[in-house]
């Protein structure tokens, strides 16, 4: 059927042929119009298996001319094997209207189903119209010359072809423009082509692409124009093609500048590829991808591979995650090159993996570059170097224009098998970069770099840390957070003289250090760098012999240990020369050194190589001889032989034995012996200085000066005594023996020199006027009434004393005030009158002390012993230690308790003498105050502050400490024992014992009492009073101030086989008559 001989347009018109519900089958060609329409509608065409046309003419199955109308809608072609070139539909300058249609098992010889000339539905889109049509295994499309298409629901399924043209259009007119809208494709497989041509123009809208495979070209192959996806979806795309292409799209702009790839609103997953799965070429060109998604892929190269020239890239509001680059060496989820112009806004970059460099982002071989990445994060990425971004060149970047922003940036997770768990730059220009809140959390390197890593500088590789946060990052190797490689290595050793002098055949030591350019030492846990070896070697200007081993060593944990550097060598002059082997990049920092080779030394045995070099080595004894530890192995003296037979073990001092496994202990005996010499007659002056105090008891300077005080200041200096009885102080317990007595009998003596002293200060006074002279003197007032003496205190009460009699003291303070004399008030009214309140505050002051210190004494001990006990429990410190003079000795924890102690007797002692310093010049007081001042002097000097001191110096010397201690101790014992108790024996053995006037001091001259009569000595103590003049009077006051001493020392007494106390002296209450 044809409307050939119809020439007239507007007659052919009218001649309008419909086919409706309708089969051809096993036909040829079927119909041609040249004029007028042609319609089929619910047709089905099938089985066409033929040769279409003849030698006259040659036309399609289906065939329009110009300027007619063809509509093929709701039809079935299917099961057409075209054998010759003819297409199955043709169309010159044609009105088409293909809607509905199912086409299955088409197939020609020409390659294409459709033929189009002419056609432009981008200018009459109601003129041309391709709308919801299936394809289904079938041949390609379209081939197009001059025209346009637009392909509405273009579904496209079950297709394998081997076809080298594209799939849906071929074209070589670069003014075409296809539109392909609402369109599915699945299950096709591209074995030698893509899914569209490359020259025309493509606009891609709302298509879904599913189970595709491309085995040698892309699916979507576009060049040098501009190429547009909105709406796409991309699911399981499998590409097995030449790395030099991609799998999805392969845009080449070429030399068109300014052509552009828009990609908006697409989701690609699961694709597998064998190169990029979106590459990009040309020279310049644009590229916008937004609100893109591209994830579980993988690829053998990166996700969007940019090589272009110039490129102007922005990434905007998508997201790549779960993309995987095993491609060895090439970088990069994002890869770029050149003049890159790159915008990242809004995007995230998670759990993408790289082989090599930067999973997410990588830029190599950058020029000018113009880097925008602002509010993106980049989290759970993995690479080899740079675990997030990567950045290099080669290029001086001040030869380039450079601009880079960096802003609210997160990174979390990322790690690199090597360098850089965020971040590695090799790029120097990276320090212009501006930065803003970047965070960096918990990134790893494997070796170093936690988060940012450089090769190079810090400084100019890496940008400034000024608003940069590091948190919980992790370098395996070295720098936690920031680290660059190792620039050099620093050598160290222990020779500080740069000319180093040995015998041959001994060894030298040396250590490296790795550091990077920023001075940090790089520790290098996992050992990267130990393929980098150091080598020592010699050098002689003569010419010299020599041999060397173990002069080599690798870098493991960031040093290299050349500690075992055996030289064999001829006498003379060396250079010591150090090299890096298998690194070109580190230099080598640290002195120069000259090694002088000398002869053997002494002790040494003279050796011989085979080649004649002499060397010395260490004699060697059996195997149990501890040498170096405790014994040196000493040569028998023998040329060229060094035996075990022949070499002697000796000890080192300390040690003794067959194996010197004996400790040779400090011998104190000597002190011992010395002690026990000393003793018999030290122990004997005591004890006879306490019965001598008994016997003597009487003795007014026994008795007014404390019988009990006497007797306690011998027992104090037995105590300390005893103590040396444990000078050998080689266990805890005869340490803690010797410290315990001796502080024991020092604190029993201190107390009682203490009550001494301080009673001094505080009855003593500067001068007769003083008002508490004055109260006292009361007393002794002539014109004193019986009645008012009855209300003075009984202490107060002085009578002319019978020296036998003197120990019927009265001992106990009445409750009554003393009554002053007119005289007495008047010559005081220049000093505030000293009343009976403080009298009695000062009685209960001084008794007080008297039963703090009877108390103090034994709870102190106590605690001292609670001490001792209790250090022995919780102190390790207990050990056997070799002194300086290498003999051992036991070091307890106990020499600093007492060291302590000591420091804590020197303040007591300096305050004790403070004290009694200030009663020279004082009246009313005993002369042995001024003996005491100096007996403190002394004693601190030559007991506490000597063992400090001596402790100090001899921390290590258990036998000089000891010694010293021991004597200088024993000094200032006898002169205690010799100050203290001259006056009682020298007073009471020329008979002057009872004379007060010798040991306690008045302030005025002695008064003899003879003209007083026997009989007047009778008489009552009214009348006695009445009789007295001045004189007497002050020897009366003397009486009662001794009467005052006798009382405050008697705050402890003992009635009727009990200790009684005496504290309280402020219950006196003025007598109502005075």
């Amino acid at each position: 059927m044809n409307s050939y001989s119809i020439f007239d347009y507007n007659t052919s018109k009218c001649s309008n042929f419909k086919i409706i519900n309708s089969t051809f089958a096993k036909s040829g060609g079927i119909g041609y119009v040249s004029s007028g329409t042609m319609e089929f509608d619910n047709c089905i065409i099938d089985g066409i298996n033929t040769i279409l046309g003849n030698d006259l003419l040659s036309l399609s199955v289906i065939e329009a001319s110009f300027y007619t109308e063809v509509k093929i809608t709701n039809s079935i072609i299917k099961n057409v094997h075209i054998k010759n070139s003819l297409p199955l539909m043709r169309f010159y300058a044609t009105y088409y209207t293909i809607e509905n249609n199912y086409f299955y098992d088409c197939y020609t010889n020409n390659d294409y189903l459709m033929d189009l000339y002419l056609t432009d539905p981008v200018t009459t889109p109601e003129l041309f119209k391709f709308n919801n049509n299936t394809f289904e295994d079938t041949a390609s499309l379209f081939i197009l010359d001059k025209s346009n298409l637009i392909l509405n629901g273009l579904y496209i399924k079950n297709v394998v072809t081997s076809k080298v043209d594209p799939y849906i259009d071929y074209s070589d007119d670069p003014k075409i423009k296809i539109y392909i809208r609402n369109s599915s494709f699945e299950n096709i497989k591209l074995k030698s082509n893509s899914l569209i041509g490359g020259e025309a123009n493509y606009n891609f809208k709302n298509i879904k692409l599913k189970n595709i495979t491309t085995v040698e070209k892309p699916i979507f192959y576009a060049m040098r124009k501009n190429f547009k996806f909105t709406n796409i979806e991309a699911d399981n795309i499998q590409g097995n093609g030449d790395y030099k292409y991609a799998s999805f799209i392969y845009y080449d702009s070429e030399s068109n500048i300014g052509s552009s790839l828009k990609v908006i609103n697409a989701t690609i997953t699961n694709c597998h590829t064998n190169n990029p799965v979106i590459r990009i070429k040309g020279e310049s060109n644009k590229i916008n991808f937004e609100n893109v998604v591209i994830g579980d892929t993988l690829s053998f190269g990166p996700v969007i591979d940019n090589s272009s020239d110039k490129s102007i890239v922005k990434i905007n509001n998508s997201k790549l995650y779960s993309n995987q680059n095993i491609h060895d060496s090439t970088c990069g989820g994002l890869h770029l090159h050149n003049n890159i112009s790159l915008n990242v806004n809004n995007t995230s970059f998670s759990f993408n993996e790289n082989r090599n460099y930067g999973s997410s982002i990588c830029i190599e071989d950058i020029k000018d570059m113009k880097l925008n990445i602002n509010n993106c994060k980049f989290y759970d990425n993995k690479s080899l170097y740079g675990g997030a971004i990567y950045l290099s060149s080669n290029e001086d970047s001040g030869l380039y224009d450079v601009e880079i922003n960096m802003n609210n940036l997160y990174f979390e997770g990322n790690n690199a098998e090597n360098y850089g768990g965020a971040i590695y730059s090799n790029y120097d220009g990276f320090y212009l970069a501006h930065t803003s809140n970047l965070v960096f959390t918990n990134n790893n390197a494997n070796i170093g770099g936690g988060a940012l890593y450089s090769p190079k500088t810090i400084n100019t590789h890496l940008f400034s840390f000024k608003e940069t946060s590091f948190i919980s990052n992790t370098a395996q190797s070295y720098g936690k957070d920031v680290s660059s490689k190792p620039s050099y290595a620093l050598l160290v050793s222990s020779y500080n003289n740069p000319l180093i002098s040995l015998s041959s055949g001994n060894y030298l030591s040396f250590n490296f250090v790795l550091y990077n350019e920023d001075d940090v030492i790089i520790e290098d846990k996992t050992n990267f760098f130990s393929t980098i070896f150091m080598k020592a070697s010699l050098y002689s200007q003569k010419g010299l012999t020599y041999q060397m081993s173990g002069n080599m060593c690798n870098f493991s944990g960031g040093q290299c240990n050349l500690d075992r550097i055996k030289v064999i060598a001829t006498p003379g002059l060396y250079d010591l020369i150090f090299e890096i082997e298998n690194s070109n990049d580190i230099k080598i920092v640290g002195n120069k050194y000259s090694i002088e080779i000398t002869n053997c030394k002494d002790n040494e045995v003279e050796m011989y190589s085979r080649n004649g070099l002499l060397y010395c080595e260490t004699p060697i004894c059996y195997d149990e001889c501890p040498v170096g530890n405790r014994a040196v192995c000493v040569s028998a003296g023998l040329y060229n032989i060094n035996s075990q037979r022949k070499n002697k073990c000796q000890c080192y001092d300390g040690y003794d034995g067959i194996e010197c496994d004996i400790k040779i202990m400090i011998d104190l005996s000597y002190l011992f012996e010395l002690f026990k010499m000393y003793s018999i007659p030290f122990i004997s002056l005591n004890l006879i200085n306490i019965l001598f105090v008994i016997k003597n008891r009487k003795k007014r300077i026994i008795h007014d000066t404390g019988i009990y005080k006497n007797v306690l200041v011998s027992i104090g200096l037995l105590i300390i005594y005893s103590g040396f009885y444990f000078i050998k102080t080689d266990n805890y317990y005869t340490y803690a023996a010797y410290f315990l007595l001796r502080i024991s009998g020092s604190l029993l003596i201190l107390f009682i020199f203490s009550l001494i002293i301080l009673n001094g200060c505080e009855l003593g006074v500067e001068n007769i006027e003083n008002e508490k002279v004055k109260f006292i003197s009361s007393s002794s007032n002539k014109d004193i009434t019986e009645e008012s003496l009855s209300a003075l205190p009984s202490v107060l009460k002085t009578n002319v004393i019978d020296p036998n009699q003197s120990n019927k003291m009265v001992n106990d303070l009445s409750s009554s005030t003393i009554k002053k004399s007119p005289s007495v008030l008047t010559s005081s009214s220049q000093q505030k009158p000293y009343t009976i309140k403080d009298f009695n505050k000062m009685l209960t002051k001084l008794s007080s002390l008297n039963i703090e210190l009877f108390v103090a004494y034994p709870l102190l001990v106590i605690f001292i012993i609670s001490v001792i006990f209790l250090a022995k429990k919780i102190s390790d410190e207990e050990k056997i230690v070799q002194g300086s003079d290498k003999k051992w000795f036991y070091k307890s924890i106990i020499q600093q308790i007492e060291l302590f102690a000591n420091l804590i007797q020197v303040l007591f002692m300096l305050f004790l003498f403070i004290k009694a310093k200030k009663t020279w010049g004082r009246i009313y007081i005993y002369r042995c105050c001024y003996y005491l001042s100096y007996i403190i002097l002394l004693w601190v000097c030559l007991g506490p502050l000597n063992d400090v001191i001596v402790s100090l110096i001899f921390s290590n010397d258990k036998k000089a400490r000891m010694t010293a201690n021991f004597v200088f101790s024993n000094i200032g014992y006898i002169i205690i024992m010799i100050l203290f108790y001259w006056d009682k024996y020298f007073y009471i053995l020329t008979k002057r014992g009872n004379d007060p006037h010798n040991y306690f001091i008045t302030g005025f001259d002695k008064r003899s009492m003879e003209n007083l009569s026997i009989s007047s000595k009778r008489q009552t103590v009214v009348q006695v009073y009445k009789q007295k003049d001045n004189n007497n009077n002050n020897e009366d006051l003397m009486e009662d101030y001794l009467a005052l001493y006798i009382e405050c020392s008697n705050a402890v007494k003992i009635q009727n086989h009990r200790i009684v106390f005496t504290i309280d002296k402020s219950n006196r209450n003025p007598s109502p008559s005075y």
